[in-house]
């Protein structure tokens, strides 16, 4: 239910943001369309009227409806779908809790969203128009913001690639501790924080018995 009710209000919000850029766009040419993938492919429309190139970007790893148009592998016995967190499939019910959830998505998505908004995309830019499933197959490049750092590996076709982190500045190079210093910082004490998410346990490594730990800070 609450599914139906977010993708309604894409629709509606897409509805409005389409007519404002016809508007603005109508006298324009354009060899290059980007667009996101995530709660709609409307404005894939704009590549079928410019004739244009498509790319498109992920903000999150990519969401279940957008694995088959790349060929990306998403089978859930060992790969978790974009929005789980962390979880362990080595579990039957694991497993089957992921292959429902992103079979769910795929479907509302598939046979339930996809025909409304492709309604409205012929609305828009004309009954003849390509479907909007064969357009996003047209997709040259995906720009996924994701790395395999924070979610698991996993095999990706070369037309699709993963940009977590591209903002990131190499990090600067630690201050250098003279000797005459060094016997002064042996003898400190420092407080580490990690939240919840390091055991305090790690105490018993012998290079950190002389700090104290407060995982409640």
């Amino acid at each position: 239910m609450m599914i139906n009710l977010l993708f309604e209000l894409f629709t509606y919000l897409d509805n409005l943001v389409l007519e404002q850029l016809l508007q603005k766009l109508n006298n324009h040419k354009f060899d290059l369309v980007m667009t996101e993938i995530f709660n709609t492919d409307l404005f894939l429309g704009f590549a079928y009227k410019y004739k244009a190139n498509i790319i498109s970007l992920s903000s999150c790893p990519v969401v279940p409806w957008g694995t088959q148009r790349f060929g990306i592998p998403d089978n859930p016995a060992y790969i978790p779908y974009a929005f789980s967190s962390k979880i362990d499939l080595t579990s039957f019910t694991n497993r089957l809790w992921n292959f429902y959830s992103n079979f769910i998505l795929k479907t509302v998505y598939e046979q339930y969203y996809l025909n409304k908004i492709s309604n409205t995309a012929k609305k828009y830019f004309g009954s003849d128009m390509t479907s909007l499933e064969e357009l996003t197959k047209k997709t040259s490049l995906l720009l996924v913001n994701s790395h395999p750092s924070l979610k698991e590996a996993r095999p990706l076709p070369p037309q699709v690639i993963e940009i977590g982190g591209l903002h990131v500045k190499p990090a600067k190079p630690l201050l250098k501790v003279s000797s005459s210093n060094s016997y002064m910082i042996q003898k400190q004490k420092y407080i580490f924080s990690y939240g919840n998410d390091l055991f305090v346990g790690l105490q018993k490594y012998k290079f950190l018995r002389g700090v104290t730990y407060n995982h409640d800070l």
